[in-house]
């Protein structure tokens, strides 16, 4: 009987470890629990990945984000978990899920123009692949659309340094220049506003009691001369 009960006590206690989570699961659960039950935790990522190309080839550009981020973030769980201790099977989700997620957040964040953000992932791309040319350029566009020329420029050399045909960067080039120069001259029509409305008021006084005293000797001379030419006409009459 003691050794039923013992028994008992075993399983009950093998079934709590097997239905206990992890504390990676349990801090995560919202976005883990949906599929634990359906696929292997290894194939969330590629799962969420997925959804998102599905959402972005339907123009759904937040809802792709959205599953982007899952992916990564399920990835960037597994990793924590020690579920990727071996090398290559880091590597291997690093370039299928954590380097094209990344690049196509860019891409959707650059669709719904919000430049900052689409940035941010581009440079998050480009710190696993330094020369990754999709991720120079969406980096470049995106700081266009920031006013970050400077910047910009220095992404598509080094693109056109590893792609020297690529045309879009090419002409984002072209683009870049035609701004700068508009900006340029915007700054010059602002400048030339700001001197055209220069109070004079605070020139020094000696010019102004200079300015003062040639008008003063100027009136004092057309004053007498219509006295002169008020006193002839007197003259004129009389006679």
């Amino acid at each position: 009987m003691e050794e039923i009960q013992q028994k008992q006590e075993a399983e009950e206690n093998d079934e709590g470890q097997e239905n206990e989570q992890s504390p990676i699961e349990d801090e995560y659960k919202e976005v883990l629990n949906p599929y634990l039950s359906q696929m292997d935790r290894l194939q969330i990522p590629y799962f969420e990945k997925s959804k998102g190309q599905q959402e972005f080839q339907n123009n759904n550009y937040f809802e792709a984000t959205k599953r982007y981020s899952k992916a990564i973030m399920a990835y960037q769980f597994l990793a924590k978990d020690g579920k990727l201790s071996d090398i290559q099977l880091m590597e291997k989700y690093v370039a299928d899920i954590y380097l094209p997620c990344n690049l196509n957040l860019s891409l959707c964040y650059i669709k719904q123009k919000s430049f900052q953000l689409a940035k941010d992932f581009a440079s998050k791309a480009l710190q696993v692949e330094k020369t990754n040319v999709k991720a120079l350029y969406r980096r470049a566009f995106a700081q266009v659309y920031l006013q970050e020329f400077k910047e910009a420029k220095k992404d598509l050399k080094l693109l056109l340094e590893q792609d020297p045909q690529n045309e879009e960067a090419k002409n984002l080039q072209l683009l870049i220049a035609q701004k700068v120069e508009k900006q340029k001259n915007r700054d010059k029509q602002i400048s030339q506003a700001m001197i055209n409305s220069l109070d004079y008021s605070d020139q020094p006084k000696q010019e102004q009691q200079i300015k003062q005293q040639s008008i003063g000797f100027f009136r004092n001379i057309y004053n007498k001369i219509k006295q002169v030419l008020t006193c002839q006409r007197k003259k004129v009459k009389k006679a």
